[in-house]
This record gives structure tokens, sequence and C-alpha cells, in this order.
């Protein structure tokens, strides 16, 4: 069983690659979307974000609904981010807009991975010392019951060791 800290820990990378998948997939179908409204498209894009929000930091243990974090992601100037979820979803949201606003031109390397997961954890007072760098300490990703207990291990991540060079395989395909 993990403790608070290590689950902390877990998945951030995970966050970065659904990020990255979202940068993929969207580069392809972007060009089909720009016939559509531009109000309709900017709808869909609040619904996308919301839902990809909601999905990737629910896997971190995220409570937030997807009501909660809409109402989050449109009230950002009058909102101090208190809990880790809202400092999350937050860090997340700019992460991918950074992604959305920059397609085009983006092509994935280590540097650009590293100021995703830095943006991914700006607000998050207790990632403060990890932002833009390879983990540190062995991590899984773990089953959690609807009590918030733990009830297994989903997988083990990449070892702190094996991080650069994994990264360096998975850039190279």
């Amino acid at each position: 069983m993990t403790n608070s800290r290590e689950s902390d820990r877990i998945c951030s990378s995970y966050l970065v690659s659904s990020l990255l998948m979202i940068h993929f997939k969207f580069k392809g179908k972007w060009e089909l979307l720009k016939t559509m409204p531009p109000e309709r498209l900017q709808q869909l894009r609040k619904v996308a974000t919301i839902e990809s929000i909601g999905s990737s930091t629910q896997i971190e243990g995220a409570k937030l609904t997807d009501i909660q974090i809409g109402t989050l992601l449109f009230n950002l100037a009058s909102t101090s981010f208190k809990t880790r979820d809202e400092q999350e979803v937050v860090g997340y949201a700019e992460a991918m807009d950074m992604v959305l606003q920059a397609y085009k031109d983006l092509h994935i390397t280590e540097n650009h991975i590293r100021q995703l997961h830095q943006v991914l954890l700006r607000h998050s007072t207790r990632d403060e010392r990890h932002r833009g760098t390879y983990k540190t300490l062995s991590s899984q990703v773990v089953a959690m019951n609807e009590q918030g207990v733990e009830i297994g291990i989903v997988f083990e991540t990449t070892t702190p060791l094996d991080a650069p060079r994994e990264m360096e395989g998975y850039l190279a395909s």
C-alpha cells in the first residue's frame, strides 16, 4: 500500500502523455473542425476541455466533478486554488491550452515535455520541488474504492533510474 506522499506523485507523466495524445489527435482533425460555426466550435472546446481535464485528473485521484471543473475554469480570476484537486485542474487546463494554441508548430522535444510538466504543476504547492524534472521516487498507479481506500496496484510506473532512457525512446518512436 502506498502512502499519501507517494500517491501524490503518481502519474504526472501520465498527464503529460495525455496532453501529447490530445495534441496528435487534434492536429489531424482540427482542419475538419474549422468549417464549423465559431460558436459551435467554442462550445465543443469547452466540453472537450472539461471532460479531458476531469478524466485525466481523476486518474490521479482528483474528486472534482465536471460541473465543479467547469465552474472553476470559467471563474479563474476570482479563485484561489486551495485544494490540490483545484491546483491540478488549473495546471492541466493551462498545459492543455498551450498544446492547443501551438499544435500546428509543435514538434515534441524533451524540453517541451519538461515545460508542460512545469506548467502542469505550476499551481501545486506540494509539487514545487519537482516541476519540470524527472521523478526521483518510485511510484505506482493504484485503484481506489469509493471510500478512497486502495484496493490494488494497477501498474508500476517507470523507475526513476529508467525515466530519462524511456523518455528518449518514446521521443525517438
